[in-house]
């Protein structure tokens, strides 16, 4: 497995003028909530041939003996869990920018029983260079910003599954030089775009720079643990970015399935 240090470079056909790029975490496959509805229209959408996808963890529910979710209740087992995410991402492999763990995958597996579910699915889909397990620094070619000398248009986004601070924000001001930041973990849909006061010291020039700062939405119906604890029903709005391949421009667009 590759540290987090380690960028995942990826670009897109030179062709594509644009690419949406898909923000998911939080599906939780396994549980009794999972809406396989839902995720049933977001496969549709990764479909299209400028689709592409980051998932920011807690793809499986992965419930053992000693975690809080109850293991009576999983629809799946773990193993089975594993291989229904490499059965439904199979088609999909070569849009998968990135994977990252959640604390399902973290807490339940990894630390326990030193097992990273993720990583073997990535493995089986021979993209384990683009899973990390604590976050991921993605660097995304799109398009052409100079044909005859093959540079592109790069995008770099930082994603994590746990923005652990005020509001779920503040992270998003302790990584520098990138355009957007990716998180789940509490199933509340946010966006939330943070400016920067930037200093160029070689031409002396204070600059304004803008951070895409997402908190993806959950795949869960609203019933089971959320009900029983009386949380608040979550929003079900998803995101993706539309990234400008002929001038660099992102645009946030927030969507329901």
């Amino acid at each position: 497995m590759l540290s987090c240090r380690i960028p995942i470079l990826y670009n897109a056909p030179a062709e594509q003028e644009e690419i949406t790029l898909y923000l998911a975490s939080d599906m939780h496959v396994g549980s009794m909530s999972f809406n396989e509805k839902k995720w049933s229209g977001f496969e549709k959408l990764l479909s299209a041939p400028d689709a592409y996808v980051i998932f920011a963890g807690d793809q499986m529910e992965m419930a053992t003996r000693s975690s809080k979710s109850d293991v009576y209740t999983q629809t799946m087992r773990p193993h089975e869990q594993k291989v229904w995410w490499k059965d439904h991402l199979l088609p999909f492999k070569d849009k998968i920018i990135a994977i990252v763990d959640g604390n399902h995958e973290f807490n339940r597996a990894s630390k326990d029983a030193d097992m990273y579910p993720l990583y073997d699915i990535a493995f089986a889909l021979g993209i384990e260079n683009r899973y990390r397990s604590e976050c991921a620094f993605v660097d995304i070619g799109v398009g052409m910003r100079k044909k005859e000398q093959g540079l592109r248009h790069r995008y770099v986004g930082y994603v994590v599954h746990k923005a652990q601070n005020l509001a779920n924000y503040g992270t998003a001001d302790a990584v520098d030089g990138i355009d957007f930041f990716v998180s789940g973990h509490t199933h509340k849909a946010m966006d939330k775009p943070l400016g920067k006061l930037v200093y160029d010291p070689r031409n002396k020039k204070v600059t304004e720079r803008s951070v895409e700062n997402l908190v993806c939405g959950s795949f869960l119906t609203y019933d089971g643990y959320a009900a029983r604890n009386a949380y608040r029903p979550g929003s079900q709005k998803l995101y993706k970015l539309i990234l400008d391949g002929k001038g660099k421009s992102i645009t946030t667009v927030g969507f329901y399935i």
